[in-house]
């Protein structure tokens, strides 16, 4: 009987986004970001029954933008590659290149918020409840348990830390240009920085790990300063790099000079990498470099960077789990995604909120809530209902 319940409310649901998704396509078609070489991208979308469509091609903005009217799809991506053929099966499509991405998502920063905001839902029993997910239920004792992450100003501000690391690699130590990199809010929990029309398109799936791994600090060992186990501490020291240098060497050469100085301000902080390695001994040296290697790294999902073949979301659509927009941000420092990414707009509804941790959208505070009847705006009602935490009131 539940579940037969909950299925007429999950209907009602998705016939009120859907309404909503559509309002916003046909009021804004055209500020849907189209990529470069449309007719060689393959599309996809996925419906509001969750079925996902791919292999789609356009030949033109306007065929696609005519497409997004009509369909209002719950989510809309785009290939990062461009193929001679896009609407074939992957083996037939021939491809060409790839854009160069990178997804930062607040979930990978481990972020003590999220044991505050975070909530889970049971499929089995429909229970929920806030905080980390638990190994089972406690109610029915299964395991069938989704997380609804969620994002606060807190975590997606050091979401941005990450965005600018990457830049910072990109800009300095691959030497990309400004104009061809792209950031956006991704709608939802995090960022996407994007490089497109440069000498990165044609880089192979192993070449794109040697990125991944580069930007989020994997493998940096003291053989690769040139420092070897063997060697005498007046070799050491002429080897370790200045506080100067580019890339990680200078990059870790100024972590080990701050920390250096937080302890003894006399210090010769210029020489802290060589005065750390003959403190340690060269095995607890390695532990160390490797940990602030990757505290000074990028946290990225590795499988966006890698996928040749993954199909991204665009820049303009609204994401499926938040009713947001995927929001082209031209100065990332003063951007805020919970007023400058709002889509949905329409009169307020009442709604049955299960469950809900404070939240702010255009400038206006929402909840607490926990199995309330409310009246909300429409975007925050879509925001919530986006993350399967409300239902309209007609639901009787």
């Amino acid at each position: 009987m539940w579940a037969l319940r909950e299925r007429k409310v999950e209907e009602i649901t998705k016939l009120v986004l859907n309404q909503a998704f559509k309002d916003y396509y046909f009021r804004r078609a055209e500020d849907v970001e189209i990529p470069d070489n449309i007719a060689n991208r393959e599309f996809g979308y996925s419906t509001f029954e969750n079925a996902m469509v791919r292999h789609l091609s356009f030949s033109s903005a306007g065929e696609f933008h005519a497409f997004l009217v009509k369909e209002s799809p719950y989510s809309v991506f785009s290939s990062v590659s461009c193929y001679a053929k896009p609407s074939l099966p992957m083996e037939e499509k021939g491809w060409q290149g790839a854009d160069l991405v990178f997804d930062i998502d607040v979930k990978d920063l481990e972020m003590p918020c999220r044991r505050v905001h975070d909530s889970w839902h049971c499929r089995e029993c429909g229970k929920m409840g806030s905080g980390l997910r638990p190994a089972i239920c406690p109610s029915c004792k299964t395991n069938r348990i989704n997380v609804l992450g969620w994002g606060c100003q807190t975590c997606l501000a050091a979401a941005k830390d990450h965005v600018h690391r990457i830049i910072d690699f990109l800009l300095n130590d691959f030497g990309t240009r400004a104009d061809a990199i792209s950031v956006f809010f991704s709608g939802n929990l995090g960022y996407h920085v994007e490089v497109r029309g440069q000498e990165m398109d044609g880089l192979d799936h192993d070449s794109r790990i040697e990125i991944a791994d580069y930007i989020t600090g994997v493998g940096i060992t003291p053989q690769l300063l040139g420092v070897f186990p063997r060697d005498k501490s007046e070799v050491v020291s002429q080897k370790m790099p200045l506080t100067s240098e580019a890339g990680w060497r200078g990059r870790l050469a100024r972590h080990f000079s701050n920390k250096l100085k937080a302890t003894d301000a006399k210090s010769d902080a210029e020489r802290a990498m060589a005065i750390q390695l003959a403190s340690l001994g060269y095995r607890r040296f390695t532990n160390r470099l490797a940990q602030y290697a990757m505290d000074l790294g990028a946290k990225i999902d590795r499988n966006v960077t890698l996928d040749l073949h993954r199909i991204f979301r665009m820049g303009g659509t609204l994401h499926n789990k938040s009713g947001l927009i995927k929001k082209r941000c031209e100065d990332l420092t003063s951007f805020d995604p919970f007023n400058d990414a709002l889509g949905v707009i329409g009169e307020p509804i009442e709604v049955h909120v299960s469950y809900s941790p404070p939240f702010t959208l255009g400038d206006e505070d929402f909840g607490p809530y926990s199995d309330s009847r409310v009246t909300l705006p429409l975007h925050a009602a879509a925001y919530l209902m986006c993350k399967g935490l409300a239902r309209p009131r007609n639901d009787s």
